[in-house]
Formats: structure tokens, C-alpha cells, sequence
């Protein structure tokens, strides 16, 4: 994560939204780490607070991290929940929410977590990224979610910031655009 922060632009103009996976009772430093790591100030989001451009959100343990509108809402973890905070239940509520505006991506993990959410994402007019397995250090997630869907960008984790950035200016329908980028960032990695 902090090589993809450090490659997004100061002026981002889309709000970035973080999963990972965490024991239910560990506290998280990762707000600090990614704050340092970029341009971008992220914090543990907050339920109820209203999504704003240019800011990095990070799902606390033990809560789903979910969109309602352009509101952050953060609901309790489910025991039955096998993932909790879940990638699926952020890309599904912002799918739901947000349609085209969306671009989701999934990153290097275990198990199978964010490949439904991705679908959803798909199916409602998303762009959706995932990481190269090749390169992942975990690479399930990855595969998994090439699985459920026809990614529109499946890349390296340098060449993922200069996407972001580009569709966040231009919209998700500019997915087809996926061969004009490259390695932007490899160099800094």
C-alpha cells in the first residue's frame, strides 16, 4: 500500500478507500503509515462522515466499510461475516452507490475476498484493476478475482497509481484506455 499511496497525486480528485485484512482486535497504525508513505492524508474513517476528494479512508478491524451515498458508513462486524472488514461489502455499496464512478482494484491477499465485489463493480459500469498474481506476494486475491471477472486493467502495482489517477480525471469509461500506461512508478518503488 505505501507504494501505491506514494504515486497518487496531492490533488487527487476522487476519495480512495482502504480494506485490509486485520485481526478483529488489533488497532491499526496503517492511517500514519500511508500518511507518511504519500501526498494524501489518510485516516481511520469514521461513520457517517461525508467522502471528500483527495482523502485516504482505511476500513478500522471489526467494522465494514460501506457507502451510502457520499457518506462513509462503518457497520459492526458479523460473526457469520468471514471477512470483516470485507473488500466485497466496500466495491459491492460502492457499485451500488456510484455506478461508473467507480474504479475499484484488488491488490495482492489470501482467499477469495473482493472478487464478487469486482463483479458488481463490472457489472455496473466500473473500471476494475487488479494487481499481476505474478507479482503479487500473496497472489489469491488476484486470481480469484480474474476468476469471477474480465478485469479491464490487470497490471503491475507500480503501473496501478497512474491508472487511478487517469480514470479518477476522466471516468470510469475510459477503461479501454488500459495499454496507454506504464510503469510510471516503478522507479521510485
Amino acid at each position: 500500500m505505501r507504494s501505491l499511496v506514494r504515486c497518487l497525486p496531492h490533488d487527487l480528485p476522487a476519495a480512495v478507500f482502504v480494506v485490509i485484512h486485520l485481526r478483529r482486535d488489533r488497532e491499526t497504525f496503517l492511517p500514519s503509515i500511508l500518511s507518511r508513505a504519500g501526498p494524501l492524508p489518510a485516516h481511520a474513517a469514521e461513520d457517517g462522515e461525508p467522502m471528500r476528494p483527495g482523502r485516504i479512508y482505511i476500513a478500522p478491524p471489526n467494522r465494514q466499510l460501506v457507502l451510502d451515498g457520499n457518506l462513509v458508513r462503518l457497520r459492526p462486524g458479523e460473526r457469520a461475516e468471514r471477512w470483516c472488514p470485507s473488500v466485497d461489502a466496500l466495491f459491492q455499496s460502492a457499485a451500488e452507490q456510484h455506478g461508473l464512478r467507480v474504479a475499484a482494484a484488488v491488490l495482492t491477499g489470501y482467499l477469495n475476498d473482493g472478487a464478487a465485489g469486482l463483479a458488481q463493480v463490472k457489472a455496473e459500469g466500473g473500471a476494475t484493476i487488479v494487481q499481476d498474481p505474478h507479482e503479487a506476494l500473496a497472489a489469491d486475491m488476484p486470481r480469484n478475482a480474474l476468476r469471477a471477472v474480465q478485469a479491464d486493467y490487470t497490471l503491475p502495482l507500480a503501473a496501478i497509481p497512474p491508472v487511478l489517477s487517469w480514470l479518477s480525471g476522466h471516468g470510469a469509461q475510459a477503461a479501454a484506455a488500459a495499454s496507454r500506461f506504464g510503469r510510471i512508478c516503478e522507479s521510485s518503488s
